[in-house]
């Protein structure tokens, strides 16, 4: 199974220890994917990759926190007929979800199709949180699902809402309510809660999130987690008090934010690029003593004086090393924030139990 350089993120930061650290998966837009995808030559995404992916994190890491944030459970445009015969897919994913630690899960309007009150019998006595903070029955302000997520298990207090854009979900019984209002809200109820880390879970999709932002940048609001669209970003995005990420369509990407040491996010700094550097300064180090093994020791220009294109890629390595070495000597002082969104490639092996799972519903395809 592939690692990462997770040891390394604490090294970015003097004096941080493990109880300033927080992790958060998050992955959106599955559309009712349980396989990878088939691709010639490099087939990505599957929930049994995912599982793998997220214990790794777990493993390695403290303070993790996963979030599915919708379109999970069909294909968008699916009928009626379409989501009553995948009846048991959609159990198998709230079971897959459970056996994952899911902590959150937010749905989408694609998931809503299935039925609200189907949606939260089909939840009823799971270990995870369904939120959705602006859907209310028709003339009330009594939310459907839970409207929020507080948890202090790691020492922070993280104070989690969600969003769904009234553009996509329409229903006789039930109003989307206006995204800002209820934004500014919650915020401010979580102001009088002391929390430390506020986070919107939004289902707006790109352009309401811009929108919303307008309004919303410079409030308390420290993390927004994007999704509906299916696209993703590499680097995160900062607007004001808010660092920005986006999931990835299909699970065929996963999504890993990371915060370590204060969590002010207008004080802390962007170290996804210092992070990668020193993972491919890593590689680069593993490559150069790979290449001169055989000289046991002895000098490679030497040893290898017969081997011109030997003795230039080894120059060539040593140069690139030299210049990341460079690239990496940074201390962020007031705390700092990384963003990794991480192909489900072959280069993570399935999680058996969770492959189990999937055949015994879809059969040894899956879909």
């Amino acid at each position: 199974m592939k690692r990462f350089i997770l040891a390394l993120f604490f090294f970015l930061i003097a004096g941080c220890s493990k109880s300033d650290e927080i992790n958060i998966i998050y992955s959106s837009d599955m559309w009712g994917e349980t396989s990878h995808c088939g691709c010639p030559g490099h087939p990505t995404g599957g929930l049994p990759r995912k599982s793998s992916f997220i214990k790794d994190v777990r493993n390695n890491l403290k303070g993790v926190y996963y979030f599915e944030i919708g379109d999970a459970l069909f294909k968008p445009n699916s009928t009626t007929e379409q989501m009553s015969a995948e009846s048991k897919k959609v159990d198998m994913f709230l079971n897959i979800f459970d056996k994952m630690k899911l902590d959150v899960f937010v749905p989408g309007e694609v998931d809503l199709n299935l039925g609200i009150e189907e949606l939260k019998k089909r939840a009823v006595n799971r270990k995870f949180k369904v939120v959705l903070s602006n859907l209310v029955k028709k003339g009330t302000k009594q939310a459907v699902f839970d409207r929020t997520y507080i948890d202090s298990r790691y020492s922070k207090k993280i104070c989690v809402f969600s969003l769904l854009s009234p553009d996509l979900f329409k229903a006789n019984d039930y109003e989307v309510l206006e995204p800002v209002s209820v934004a500014k809200e919650i915020l401010g109820e979580f102001s009088k809660s002391d929390c430390e880390f506020n986070i919107l879970l939004s289902h707006l999709g790109y352009n309401g999130d811009i929108g919303f932002l307008k309004e919303m940048a410079n409030s308390n609001l420290n993390l927004l987690i994007g999704s509906h669209d299916g696209g993703w970003m590499s680097a995160p995005r900062r607007d004001g008090n808010v660092i920005t990420v986006y999931g990835y369509r299909r699970g065929q990407a996963v999504g890993h934010i990371g915060f370590v040491g204060g969590l002010n996010t207008k004080e802390m700094q962007d170290a996804t690029k210092t992070i990668d550097n020193k993972d491919t300064l890593k590689r680069f180090e593993k490559e150069l003593a790979r290449l001169i093994e055989p000289a046991k020791g002895k000098n490679p220009e030497e040893f290898f004086k017969n081997d011109s294109s030997m003795l230039m890629r080894i120059k060539m390595i040593r140069e690139r090393i030299d210049e990341l070495k460079k690239d990496v000597n940074v201390e962020y002082k007031k705390g700092y924030y990384f963003n990794r969104v991480v192909a489900m490639d072959t280069e993570y092996e399935d999680d058996k139990e969770i492959e189990e799972m999937v055949r015994s519903v879809e059969g040894s395809a899956g879909r």
